[in-house]
């Protein structure tokens, strides 16, 4: 531990003082501040100099940390709570290039950090506002990579554009998986949508597909497993240098993630019966079970989903109300009164008191 910058930190974070407008020039004094940066003040000139340090160095062939850079960025403005949508549309704009940048140009990071980056680079998009234009480039890239979608879907104010996409993708394998907060987008627009059976019963069937290509890619896997230790291995040796990303160091892969306990299966808000499937050596959904629970149980299945779209929904607390109201039934009570609780929905928790008695 280096006790002097361990102190220098410990008094910049009791000082916080204000960061002067030409602190952070270039990648130099970047290197020589990171570390304190985040303790100070947040000034917008600082934060955009960081922004326009990495926008300017992620494509450039002089060796930088980017990883570094977008980490800072993102611990800088949440250290300090800044607000970012009080920043000029300029600078709101590059964090939004900035995050593009790292979906779709990643070659530039590390493959072991390429995850981690994306992420801290979305954070910088919570609550962010955007405009008409980057709405649509957010939507475009909503079909492609998770993050964009993330951003869609959790957007903090109602928008057509938005609101339009979901409609035009909303059989969309991406938003099968999503189906509560795509709903909250239709009854943005609509408060009177209902989402229909044969709309939530093929989501149902595209989720059993998912997890049966699971526990089959978990009994392939195993094989697999198998395959690679036996002896021939060791007479035919396999170079695992994964091929260098741009500036970056050899790597080697990690171990097979394959065997017993590995399978990801699909994460519904029901029950899954499961069964222990020998091949896989694992316990598994028991889909004929699921069938008949979801042939019994499709109609409450669609109350509960509409029960959390108007949860996610942007509309005001007084339609939110009525809307929910509309879908109370004793097989939705309980979500209900966490989305009532949740979001402050005090004359329907008062209403749901009296229809228990």
């Amino acid at each position: 531990m280096d006790k002097r910058q361990d102190l220098q930190k410990a008094i910049t974070k009791f000082e916080k003082p204000w960061p002067n407008d030409n602190l952070i020039a270039n990648y130099l004094d970047f290197l020589h501040h990171r570390d304190l940066i985040i303790y100070h003040r947040f000034n917008p000139v600082v934060f955009e100099h960081l922004v326009d340090l990495t926008l300017f160095h992620w494509t450039a062939s002089q060796k930088v940390s980017r990883s570094s850079l977008v980490m800072t960025i993102r611990r800088y403005a949440s250290q300090q709570e800044a607000d970012l949508n009080t920043l000029d549309l300029s600078v709101k704009t590059k964090v939004f290039e900035l995050f593009k940048l790292t979906l779709q140009r990643p070659e530039f990071i590390p493959q072991g950090q390429r995850d981690e980056v994306g992420k801290w680079a979305a954070q910088l998009m919570y609550g962010l506002l955007l405009d008409g234009t980057q709405l649509n480039d957010l939507c475009e890239l909503a079909s492609h990579h998770p993050k964009a979608l993330n951003r869609i879907l959790r957007y903090p104010s109602q928008s057509v554009i938005i609101s339009n996409w979901v409609s035009a993708h909303f059989e969309h394998p991406v938003l099968r998986l999503r189906r509560a907060e795509a709903v909250g987008w239709m009854v943005d627009t609509n408060p009177e949508f209902e989402v229909d059976d044969a709309i939530i019963r093929r989501d149902f069937e595209h989720m059993n597909d998912l997890d049966r290509s699971a526990v089959t890619n978990l009994v392939m896997g195993d094989a697999v497993n198998e395959l690679f230790n036996t002896d021939w291995l060791s007479e035919f040796p396999i170079d695992h240098t994964i091929p260098q990303d741009p500036f970056d160091s050899p790597q080697k892969p990690p171990n097979f993630a394959f065997g017993k306990d590995r399978i990801e299966l699909i994460k519904r808000f029901y029950p899954v019966p499961t069964v222990h499937d020998k091949t896989a050596d694992n316990w598994v959904p028991d889909f004929e079970a699921l069938e008949s629970f979801f042939e019994a149980n499709h109609a409450s299945l669609l109350k509960v989903t509409m029960v959390w779209g108007i949860a996610y929904s942007r509309i005001d607390k007084k339609l939110k109300s009525k809307l929910l109201r509309k879908y109370y039934c004793p097989e939705t009570h309980y979500s209900i009164s966490r989305v009532t609780t949740k979001q402050g929905l005090l004359e329907v928790l008062k209403w749901m008191l009296k229809q228990l008695k």
